[in-house]
């Protein structure tokens, strides 16, 4: 692809609807909670965690989710950011 700009985050909030970013953030942080990602899911979003998952490969595919929390849609797509999980030369 090419290159994007460098927009800061808060730039990309309006871009990404509330549950977008909602599902986002519980996939950032639902670790943070003493619940499985399950229950995190229905607590937080109350949908099932099959929904979750649809929402959130949909999500992830889309620029502005990457603009909006790049860590979260790299690790969730799979795909380690650049410069993570290599070794210091």
């Amino acid at each position: 692809g090419g290159a994007r700009p460098n927009y800061k985050r808060a730039t990309w909030v309006g871009l990404l609807a509330e549950r977008e970013r909602s599902i986002l953030e519980v996939e950032r942080s639902w670790w943070l909670t003493h619940r499985s990602k399950e229950e995190a899911i229905r607590a937080e979003l109350g949908i099932a965690p099959s929904t979750y998952y649809r929402l959130l490969h949909e999500v992830i595919d889309r620029d502005e989710a990457l603009a909006y929390d790049p860590l979260v849609v790299l690790r969730a797509a799979g795909r380690a950011p650049p410069g993570v999980g290599r070794g210091i030369r």
